[in-house]
């Protein structure tokens, strides 16, 4: 009965945190390219922009493949509505928690989480992402919550090649039907 309701909410999020990833990212690599031609530009703007793109790329995914598994703390009645549609009846509100979900009224998972679920989608890609994903929380919180001390500056090379990587990879794998990304010749990280 609401299986349409859901197939479009999870088209809607999976779209949504898709685009605000790929934002993240041309702020965070046009950011890297100009603290790489000067090196007065501060950094952290870049490490921070792209460490969240990866992870709005990763729920994306979460997203487009398993909705239900976005979110941390969800009522029962939201996760008959995501798993179980068709055992709804019509005076179930889905409505209510359609437009709670859609506008993440519920706690969406954190980023650990994600790289788990990642992994579950993708066995073949743990080995060649392990190391990056291990070390990408703690920049992102130092990056977006505190100051990352400018020893630390080798991370953004890091943090932009795997980024670009990862959107690359993602591209290749045809996991969202209007998605496509190309890194900018001129721009790659090599």
């Amino acid at each position: 009965m609401y299986q349409k309701e859901v197939n479009n909410l999870t088209q809607e999020v999976a779209g949504d945190l898709r685009s605000s990833a790929r934002s993240y990212y041309k702020i965070g690599i046009e950011i890297f390219h100009e603290s790489r031609m000067r090196s007065w530009v501060d950094f952290q703007p870049a490490l921070g922009n792209l460490s969240i793109s990866i992870e709005l790329l990763l729920k994306s995914i979460v997203a487009k493949k398993a909705i239900r598994m976005l979110y941390s703390n969800i009522p029962d009645e939201a996760q008959l509505l995501l798993c179980y549609p068709e055992a709804l009846t019509a005076e179930h509100n889905s409505k209510a928690y359609l437009g709670d979900m859609k506008s993440f009224s519920y706690k969406a998972i954190e980023l650990d989480k994600a790289i788990s679920l990642f992994y579950l989608f993708f066995p073949d890609l743990k080995q060649e992402y392990r190391q990056f994903f291990s070390t990408l929380s703690p920049i992102r919180n130092i990056s977006v919550h505190s100051s990352v001390p400018d020893f630390q500056r080798y991370e953004l090379e890091r943090m932009a090649y795997f980024a670009t990587k990862l959107f690359l990879k993602v591209s290749e794998l045809k996991i969202f039907k209007y998605f496509s990304f190309e890194a900018d010749d001129k721009k790659r990280v090599s």
